[in-house]
């Protein structure tokens, strides 16, 4: 498990591209937050085409068309600041046991690390993070970040209410880009 736990932070981290704030048409993945979230639907550069979005409530540093991970934003998260990303659904051909999920996802269903985990982002910033199955077979990833080692209640409620936004669908619904 830990292995599909490496793997799992290594996909996300390294083939989240992101696009501008802008909707990539019949986005497979994607988030509906309340006003005032900021959000990116797009895929992963290359010729997989992994759907990946992001929903924040703090602008983008960065345009997320030029970055394959919005790094500035979540290094730079104030204490009040929350990123969530989604990434997939994609075949997985490993051989690891990864577990189906229900909808909608709760920080509860994710694992989270406070403090000084590999790859944090900065001191300050506590990361939620799961890999599961969905019911057609497929992966995807969620990972929240928070502005904080340990987030206010307030915080997780607003994490929870984006989570319960998130939307992925199936990659036989959705046509890949060319």
């Amino acid at each position: 498990m830990a292995r599909l736990a490496i793997l799992v932070v290594l996909i996300a981290a390294g083939s989240a591209g992101c696009g501008a704030t802008k909707l990539v048409e019949g986005a497979p993945t994607k988030f509906k937050p309340p006003d005032g979230w900021f959000t990116v639907e797009t895929h992963e550069p290359g010729g997989l085409h992994v759907p990946v979005a992001w929903a924040s409530n703090v602008p983008f540093v960065d345009d997320p068309a030029d970055r394959p991970f919005p790094d500035r934003t979540v290094e730079g998260l104030s204490a009040d600041g929350i990123v969530v990303e989604a990434v997939g659904p994609w075949v997985y051909t490993g051989d690891e046991t990864v577990p189906t999920v229900d909808f909608p996802l709760r920080v509860s269903d994710l694992y989270c690390d406070a403090d000084g985990y590999e790859g944090q982002p900065a001191p300050n910033v506590s990361s939620c993070n799961l890999a599961a199955r969905l019911r057609s077979g497929e992966i995807f990833n969620a990972r929240v970040f928070f502005g904080r080692n340990e987030p206010t209640p307030e915080m997780t409620a607003q994490a929870n209410d984006v989570l319960a936004t998130l939307a992925v669908s199936p990659s036989a619904s959705w046509t890949r880009a060319p």
